[in-house]
């Protein structure tokens, strides 16, 4: 498996994998703990997010070991993603949960 690392998929690859997970939902144990993705307020974990978005751009599985910089964790995650436009937040909901807006009177 190769490393994945910053630069590696682009903003067109994400909102593939945004797709994918909106048919298809999230795999069990691949849900978001720290932080999710938000796009059309919905939430999506981003790590599984990435892994997506790596495969579909290169073909292949993605590695996650910790090494010098590599995708280790949400936080590095979040900064891959905010890298190609989109927007993060702490949240462990596990993803696919709609964004709560505030009412107003």
């Amino acid at each position: 498996m190769t490393k994945i690392r910053r630069g590696d998929f682009e903003r067109t690859h994400v909102l593939e994998a945004i797709a994918r997970m909106q048919c298809g939902g999230v795999p069990p144990r691949r849900g978001s703990r720290g932080y999710c993705l938000v796009y059309r307020s919905r939430h999506y974990p981003v790590k599984y997010a990435v892994e997506l978005a790596y495969r579909i751009a290169t073909g292949r599985e993605g590695d996650w070991t910790a090494e010098g910089g590599w995708v280790t964790g949400g936080r590095v995650c979040v900064d891959m993603l905010e890298r190609v436009g989109f927007e993060s937040m702490e949240c462990g909901c596990g993803g696919l949960s709609p964004v709560s807006r505030p009412e107003f009177p």
